[in-house]
């Protein structure tokens, strides 16, 4: 069984507060292409593709899905999750988000998933092919993103090895 590990602990800075609103954005005013951090070294010999996203615990997910979303009470019928993502996106207007589980930084890549602790970000670029990476958010809603999360994106190995990418649906 995978073990998921408790990212409450380092998401002080993404708790949603009472009166806290989302940033604006205008997602009208042209902007360039993000610019994104710096590939890890090894991103051609990993294993693993990367994934580029903030950590995002389940909680803070519903806690944002609950505060915003304009239908609330969907909750009991769709994924917060899901519904967390739409706020996102819409908000954003950049449409290619996605949750991904990955491997916490600094680890090495376990032998056996089954026993290796997860984490869950929301992913904005992958280097599983040029289309993915290259897929960007304009600097604007980057920026907005960043904002959100209260921090720049990282990179994340996948969970899963390179030959079993297409089991993502990600394309």
């Amino acid at each position: 069984m995978m073990e998921v590990l408790p990212v409450e602990c380092c998401m002080d800075n993404l708790k949603i507060e009472e009166k806290q609103e989302l940033p604006p954005l205008d997602i009208s005013l042209p902007s360039k292409r993000a610019r994104y951090p710096r590939l890890p070294d090894d991103v051609e010999t990993c294993s693993r593709h990367y994934v580029l996203g903030w950590i995002a615990s389940d909680a803070w997910m519903k806690d944002l899905a609950m505060k915003y979303h304009s239908n609330p009470e969907w909750a009991y019928d769709l994924s917060t999750v899901n519904m967390a993502l739409d706020v996102l996106e819409l908000r954003s207007g950049f449409r290619h988000l996605t949750t991904m589980t990955v491997l916490p930084e600094g680890i090495p890549i376990p032998e056996n998933l089954d026993d290796a602790p997860l984490e869950q970000v929301v992913a904005i670029s992958f280097t599983a092919s040029r289309y993915l990476f290259w897929r960007r958010p304009t600097r604007t809603q980057y920026k907005w993103l960043s904002a959100v999360f209260g921090s720049e994106p990282k990179w994340y190995r996948d969970v899963a090895p390179k030959e079993h990418w297409d089991q993502h649906g990600i394309y």
